[in-house]
């Protein structure tokens, strides 16, 4: 039987891709949708104020639609009734990308923090 010819070389794990690292490090930390729609986050910020923007953060857009974390069930029931409001006045600051929607889903506490270590 031949014998496979031996690298000098200790065998090395494939390497990740920039792109794939940079991925696995934005969703370990929470920020996948942070960058593509810096426009949002402003937007928002200045749609909700100081006050609120520290208890939510932009996660995303998909499909037509912002999503936003909020971290507490009551924020995020008070804020759904304000749901139409939020939604023109996001359309009105943001023309492209077309905003159809606003949706909400519920976020640790640590992923709005903005590590001021203000609450």
């Amino acid at each position: 039987m031949a014998r496979r010819p031996t690298s000098p070389w200790p065998e090395e794990k494939p390497v990740a891709t920039l792109k794939s690292a940079l991925s696995a490090f934005l969703k370990a930390n929470g920020l996948q949708g942070a960058g593509k729609h810096p426009q949002l986050d402003s937007a928002w910020a200045r749609i909700v104020g100081p006050e609120l923007v520290r208890h939510t953060r932009v996660l995303g857009f998909r499909k037509g639609t912002v999503e936003i974390g909020v971290e507490s069930s009551a924020l995020m029931n008070e804020i759904r009734f304000h749901r139409a409001a939020l939604l023109a006045d996001l359309q009105r600051e943001i023309r492209r990308p077309a905003i159809a929607g606003i949706s909400f889903s519920l976020i640790p506490t640590q992923e709005c923090d903005d590590g001021s270590g203000e609450t």
